[in-house]
């Protein structure tokens, strides 16, 4: 419906309903719900309906299209395709964590499963610890300090028997977002091999950078 508005401009309900294939009273709840949520605007004395200023919020925060669907995500597919690891993209927005693309399936690697879309919880989570590290450009703690000079988080979860690793993708000095590793078979793998796929995430990271400066 909102996709249907934004093309003709204005409409109203017995023509929503009859575009879409649907009953006069099923169009019309789903319309005057739309006006509610602030996505639609309603004219009571011609009976129309406009797009509204809340539809500008839908895209809040995902201004960064070039970096995911043309750079990041490619990237990210050739690496999990080398080295037989999931990695997802992680965005940050209004203290929430969102997924931005992954190359995460069934794999015996993963105890979690993510997919692009799906959000992070971001309490204690690497990716927010990393977010608020290189949030402020004024002079940081230690433990931030430590952080931004690592270039990358790692934390055991030893109930899960997980290991989570996050990078940060920093583009013209600002952190974009995080690429992260999370699964059982880090937990698994032996120190010197956990490291050495840390830094292969720290350069698939860069290399996303720079192919946005």
């Amino acid at each position: 419906m909102l996709a249907e508005t934004n093309r003709v401009g204005v409409t109203t309900n017995s023509v929503m309903a009859r575009k879409l294939g649907l009953k006069y009273s099923t169009a019309h709840r789903i319309l005057m719900v739309l006006t509610d949520l602030d996505l639609l605007r309603h004219d009571d004395l011609g009976h129309q309906f406009v797009l509204a200023a809340g539809v500008r919020q839908l895209s809040a925060g995902f201004h960064d299209d070039k970096l995911v669907d043309q750079i990041a995500r490619p990237r990210m597919l050739e690496w999990t395709r080398k080295l037989g690891l999931p990695v997802l993209l992680v965005t940050e927005a209004n203290n929430q964590l969102c997924v931005r693309a992954s190359t995460d399936t069934n794999w015996s690697a993963s105890g979690e499963r993510h997919v692009a879309g799906n959000g992070l919880p971001a309490t204690r989570s690497c990716e927010m610890t990393l977010f608020h590290a290189y949030r402020n450009r004024a002079p940081v703690g230690a433990r931030a300090a430590a952080l931004r000079h690592a270039g990358y988080i790692c934390r055991v979860r030893r109930l899960q028997r997980e290991v989570h690793v996050s990078v940060p993708v920093i583009v013209s000095g600002e952190l974009m977002a995080c690429l992260s590793m999370r699964g059982a078979l880090l937990y698994s793998a032996r120190a010197a091999a956990l490291q050495r796929w840390i830094v292969e995430l720290q350069a698939l990271a860069s290399d996303i950078a720079d192919s946005m400066n």
